[in-house]
């Protein structure tokens, strides 16, 4: 993708499918509850209005994880999303804080890894924040081009 302020596109990062799948299973357990209790309370329409709100919350979330991308140009940062798109110019950057955790599922004292997980947060000298991690794939190298492209911002 050329951008028109920052250049054409260095390298694109697209959505972070695993953690589509886990928004996708947990918000699936409360959405099937209610959906279990509408059918149940059938003259009741405030069952239904609850489970259609929890499944049209669970959808906006999807399709929120599902088209974040993110793309890395010569002169700077930038990323589109179902609700905002912007831009982060390299000398702008004043601080990233990056870390990265391993969640466990765990049954019957067996621990089940559900993956590495990244949040990066980027902070602006003008105090604009963009969150990162979680919605893209290989975080980790993203934070690798924004630690050689911004040298001047401080890693947290």
């Amino acid at each position: 993708m050329i951008h028109p302020s920052l250049g054409p596109d260095l390298q694109a990062f697209r959505p972070n499918w695993w953690a589509t799948t886990v928004i996708l299973a947990a918000g699936s357990v409360p959405c099937l509850l209610a959906f279990g209790v509408a059918r149940e309370l059938k003259t009741e329409p405030i069952a239904w209005v609850i489970f259609l709100a929890l499944t049209a919350l669970l959808l906006v979330l999807i399709l929120r994880q599902a088209f974040f991308r993110v793309w890395v140009h010569d002169r700077g940062i930038s990323w589109r999303g179902i609700f905002a798109d912007g831009e982060m110019r390299w000398p702008e950057i004043a601080r990233v804080h990056f870390s990265s955790y391993a969640p466990h599922l765990h049954l019957h004292f067996l621990p089940i890894p559900l993956g590495t997980f990244y949040r990066l947060k980027l902070v602006s000298h003008t105090g604009q924040r963009i969150s990162l991690g979680e919605r893209i794939r290989d975080a980790d190298s993203l934070a690798g081009w924004i630690r050689q492209r911004a040298p001047s911002a401080t890693f947290d």
